[in-house]
């Protein structure tokens, strides 16, 4: 975890990260002295996950004339101002090679051009602070026409931040919004992401859609979503759950965020693959994203179904508890019946049938559903 504001609001909270040099300071217990051995590290990012302020756990007196330690002042392990676009400011950086993340909280990549903070790893490709640029192009770059394949944050690295390269969302810490005008158009707040306007104005469409989006909306904790280009061979979607567990009650004690991820990329072979003759009406929900596809030669309501499914997975209380049991005391509950439900609901109501699949609605599984995209 790394804190932001003011250090010393959150003591307890260390961050393990990079290896300054190994601190050892004294303190007095009683009658004795103990000699600490400490390489932890305080990091005080901004809004934008920079790096301004690194801190050890040494405490540094200050004694007075008569040696009486008045007080203690902290142990700046490093400091660095950026320019927007994350390149250092001369004159106004303390020992910046003694952490090597900095910029959006990326590790920096020295090597490349030997100057510190001029290049950083931002998992998904290089960027080069310097030149304000990525150094290969976005593989998003379809979806942004209007900007360079090679800009960063759409130019504005002050409104927004790249969180790991394959999507650009609001830093304002505040919910999507949206309205219906009286001519059905949706307007979005302008924290709302691509990804979250393709897919909130696909599912808002329709009943189930909209149920499950504005429980989306109204959690009290934070839901992020995006599109991943990649394809899985194991899922067409994910919802990765960051929750606390009480161990003494075996609940979920606090939901704190979910990240939904869904693989376009299966869909896309799906898309394919139907193009060349193949057929997936073996089950209702293989012919419903058949026929979805087809009709509207969009993959916006497939994935809008699939946001369906992990939204449940995201927002029913009753799901993420049976979930939480699954994985912290080796139950087996079922936990994808209602998901499959709704997104089949979705999928009915958004793409009436013309084709008869050869199975009953009862008789999907989750194994059909990894059949049907794979």
């Amino acid at each position: 975890m790394r804190l932001s504001g003011h250090i010393k609001e959150m003591p307890e909270t260390r961050q393990y990260e990079g290896t300054p040099a190994n601190y050892f300071f004294s303190f007095e217990k009683g009658t004795k002295e103990k000699r600490v051995r400490v390489n932890f590290l305080y990091v005080k990012d901004n809004h934008l996950g920079n790096v301004l302020v690194t801190v050890s756990d040494r405490k540094i007196p200050h004694e007075t004339s008569t040696g009486i330690i008045e007080f203690y002042s902290a142990d700046i392990v490093s400091s660095c101002d950026m320019y927007p676009f994350g390149m250092e400011m001369p004159n106004r950086t303390f020992n910046p090679d003694k952490y090597k993340f900095g910029f959006g909280s990326h590790e920096k990549d020295d090597e490349w051009s030997g100057i510190i903070g001029a290049d950083y790893d931002f998992g998904g490709y290089g960027y080069d602070a310097l030149l304000c640029r990525r150094k290969t192009p976005d593989p998003l770059a379809s979806k942004y026409p209007q900007l360079s394949p090679y800009s960063y944050c759409a130019g504005n690295p002050i409104i927004f931040r790249d969180a790991d390269g394959n999507y650009i969302v609001g830093i304002d810490g505040q919910p999507v919004t949206y309205t219906t005008g009286k001519d059905g158009q949706i307007n979005w707040s302008s924290n709302a992401s691509a990804d979250v306007q393709r897919l909130g104005n696909a599912m808002l469409k329709y009943p189930t859609g909209n149920e499950v989006f504005n429980k989306m909306q109204q959690t009290d904790y934070a839901i992020s979503v995006k599109i991943s280009p990649d394809i899985k061979t194991d899922r067409v979607g994910y919802t990765n759950k960051n929750l606390l567990w009480n161990k003494t009650t075996n609940k979920v004690a606090k939901v704190k965020s979910m990240d939904i991820t869904l693989y376009e990329g299966n869909y896309k072979e799906m898309k394919e693959k139907i193009a060349k003759g193949v057929n997936y009406n073996s089950t209702q929900q293989g012919a419903l994203y058949q026929e979805s596809i087809e009709k509207t030669n969009s993959l916006d309501n497939a994935l809008a179904a699939d946001l369906v499914h992990e939204g449940i997975h995201a927002t029913d209380k009753n799901n993420i508890q049976q979930s939480a049991e699954n994985k912290m005391l080796g139950t087996k509950n079922d936990i994808e019946a209602l998901p499959e439900e709704k997104e089949t609901n979705f999928l009915l109501e958004s793409t009436p049938m013309t084709k008869m699949p050869t199975k009953k609605v009862t008789e999907v599984s989750t194994q059909d559903k990894k059949d049907i995209i794979h």
